[in-house]
């Protein structure tokens, strides 16, 4: 819960490659600020289907800018952590703050996080496509392109904010509830539910699946490093 699940991608870079997690964190901020503006130009594109869907494009929109602008602009961040050191904690790990913050500065430059910003939108796109097929799997449902863009994304985005393992439970119920608007007269809720749910097997839960494998297998390799060096 509150993702704080991502920190172990910092751990596991500071245990095999002993680089400093302070390095190391900003990378993953970074990951979640293109996913989100991935997510967000999905919306806007996937929008026209869904009446309410401009207003959650713009309204993501300036959410990202205004998260973009507090990990870019160093007078602001110089601000939040000289503020942040009223805290004894935070002003004990100030300069890790610092350091952080320079990372972080680097990673979200124009370039590095527009190029970024393409392969996630891909890489989300087809996450969208995958909830187009399984939809069209089910007789007389016929879900463009568009729809299941929004359909996707929109849930997606309100299940990050819900700070909730893989958003579960608020994007299973934001999808359900958009498949049924969207999705015409063949779209009832049980065909709705069982889109969800299919997805969500397809994309977090297979995601998730192969992350446990790998993480076995990254845990013997240290494993077997420990014990030579030993």
């Amino acid at each position: 819960p509150g993702k704080v699940g991502e920190v172990l991608k910092s751990a596991l870079l500071a245990e095999q490659f002993d680089i400093s997690a302070a390095k190391t964190a900003p990378i993953v901020v970074a990951e979640r600020l293109t996913d989100l503006f991935a997510l967000v130009l999905l919306v806007a594109i996937g929008a026209r289907t869904f009446e309410e869907g401009t207003p959650i494009a713009i309204g993501g929109g300036v959410v990202v800018a205004c998260l973009w602008l507090v990990c870019s602009w160093p007078w602001l961040a110089d601000r939040l952590i000289r503020l942040s050191t009223v805290v004894p904690f935070f002003a004990r790990i100030e300069p890790r703050l610092r350091e952080a913050f320079d990372a972080l500065r680097t990673v979200v430059g124009p370039g590095p996080l527009a190029f970024a910003t393409v392969l996630a939108t891909f890489s989300w796109f087809l996450e969208c496509l995958c909830l187009r097929l399984i939809a069209g799997g089910f007789e007389g449902v016929d879900l463009d392109v568009h729809a299941a863009t929004f359909a996707y994304s929109a849930p997606t985005i309100l299940g990050a904010l819900a700070l909730l393992p893989g958003g579960l439970f608020v994007t299973e119920a934001g999808m359900t509830g958009i498949l049924q608007s969207v999705g015409g007269p063949a779209m009832t809720a049980t065909v709705a539910t069982g889109t969800t749910l299919l997805t969500r097997l397809a994309t977090l839960w297979w995601a998730v699946a192969l992350g446990l494998v790998a993480l076995i297998l990254q845990r013997r390799v240290v494993a077997t490093h420990v014990g030579s060096e030993t």
